[in-house]
């Protein structure tokens, strides 16, 4: 007496649609996701902030030029970046 494994389990399967129409949908409520940070940006720039002023005395203790070359081009970027934005 042999069973059919395929046919018991084609019959136990659900069709696709079937799965996807019953998934549920996430909530749209932003402020009440535990997922997402709140009020932590502060934190954030400053960390950014300590970060380079750290990378930057390395750097500097190491090669001035290159030190140098850094500043430049950060002043660069941020005078660029604020043209940009005022246009």
């Amino acid at each position: 007496m042999s069973v059919d494994h395929d046919a018991t389990f084609a019959s136990q399967r659900r069709p696709f649609t079937t799965m996807v129409a019953q998934t549920t949908s996430p909530p749209n409520d932003v402020d009440t996701d535990p997922l997402i940070a709140k009020g932590s940006e502060d934190a954030i720039y400053i960390g950014f902030i300590i970060l380079g002023t750290v990378l930057m005395a390395i750097v500097g203790i190491f090669s001035g030029r290159t030190k140098t070359a850094i500043l430049f081009s950060l002043f660069t970027a941020t005078v660029l970046i604020a043209v940009v934005m005022a246009l």
